[in-house]
């Protein structure tokens, strides 16, 4: 119960369902644009760095572990209210694994610059700087 509990004080910590918010507007201001994989991945990041958080609270990663998997056991169906990670197998594998590895100290890669470009290109087009019509 720890675990979970740190798991989303991680969501409260980094804000999420104001990003979440966010980039759902956007995209239904530019529905013609597809962002489905944009918010798949940005919605891996956010379950990723919430995972990341219950080593600040000295909690043991096979305790997530066991959580997420319990969860996932219990789901029958993924719908809009199941998590996220239940969705597919390859996630599940995926998040098992990167729940499971040591932490990694925190530096900004090329990926994260490349989602602030992307962020910056869509924030442009947003306030009209970009627009060709």
């Amino acid at each position: 119960m720890e675990a979970v509990i740190a798991h989303e004080m991680g969501h409260f910590y980094w804000r999420d369902c104001n990003l979440r918010l966010t980039y759902s507007l956007i995209a239904s201001v530019f529905w013609w644009i597809p962002t489905k994989w944009w918010q798949r991945r940005i919605e891996e990041m956010q379950e990723q760095a919430s995972d990341s958080m219950i080593h600040q609270f000295k909690i043991s990663k096979f305790a997530l572990a066991e959580a997420v998997l319990k969860t996932a056991r219990n789901t029958s169906l993924p719908s809009e209210l199941s998590c996220s990670f239940v969705e597919r197998r390859l996630s599940l594998k995926n998040r098992m694994k990167m729940i499971l590895q040591e932490p990694k100290p925190r530096t900004l890669t090329w990926k994260a610059i490349q989602y602030g470009f992307l962020g910056l290109g869509l924030l442009s087009i947003l306030f009209g700087k970009l627009w060709v019509f």
